[in-house]
C-alpha cells in the first residue's frame, strides 16, 4: 500500500528555481525598473569568483657543475659502467647520461660518488634504463641505491673488468678489499 507519496522520480512536476540573478545597475534599483539589456544579462561566474592564485614555480635544477660532470666521466673512462658503451662528446642525454645512484627525490645530490655514467638517455633503450626496469639487480651492484643507503658506503659492480670498487668523493675509484 502507497501513501500516496511521489519518490523524486516520479514527479509530475519540472523543478524551477525561485529566484534569478540578474544584473541590474543601482540606477535601476532605485527606479524600481530594469532596462531589457539588463533583464537579458545575466551574471557571470567570473564576475563572482575570485581566481585562483598563481603558483610561484620551483626554481629548475641545474644538475650537476661541469667539473662534477667531468670528474664522473674520467672515472669512468668514458664508457658505461655496466656494459662498457664507449661515448663521445656532445652525446649526453641521448647517448649516454649521468645516472643518480641515490634517487634526487630521495635526497641525493650532485656529487661524484652517486654519479655513474650508463648509455642511454632517459627517454631511449640501453643501461640507463635497465638499471630502472630491473631494481634487485640494480641494488646488489650497487648502480640503484634506496633512499636510507649513502653513495660513499655502497661498492658498486663493474661487470666488464670484474671487480668492485667504491666511489670516492674526489672522483676516484677504489678497490674493495
Amino acid at each position: 500500500m502507497t501513501l500516496g507519496r511521489k519518490t523524486p522520480l516520479q514527479r509530475n512536476t519540472p523543478l524551477v528555481a525561485k529566484t534569478s540573478l540578474r544584473r541590474t545597475t543601482g540606477l535601476q534599483q532605485k527606479a524600481g525598473r530594469e532596462s531589457l539589456s539588463a533583464r537579458s544579462v545575466p551574471l557571470r561566474r567570473s564576475s563572482i569568483a575570485k581566481s585562483a592564485p598563481k603558483r610561484m614555480s620551483e626554481p629548475r635544477d641545474p644538475g650537476p657543475s661541469p667539473e662534477v660532470v667531468e670528474a664522473a666521466v674520467e672515472r669512468d673512462r668514458y664508457s658505461c659502467v655496466r656494459c662498457g658503451y664507449g661515448i663521445g662528446p656532445g652525446e649526453r642525454g641521448r647517448r649516454w647520461s649521468l645516472h643518480h645512484r641515490k634517487r634526487r627525490s630521495q635526497g641525493g645530490e650532485h656529487t661524484p660518488q652517486n654519479l655513474i655514467l650508463l648509455c642511454g638517455g632517459s627517454d631511449a633503450d640501453g643501461c640507463h634504463q635497465y638499471v630502472h626496469g630491473h631494481p634487485e639487480e640494480s641494488r646488489a651492484a650497487g648502480w640503484l641505491l634506496k633512499a636510507k643507503w649513502e653513495p660513499l658506503a655502497v661498492p658498486i659492480l663493474i661487470p666488464l673488468e670484474d671487480r668492485r670498487v667504491w666511489l670516492g668523493a674526489d672522483g676516484l675509484y677504489r678497490d674493495v678489499a
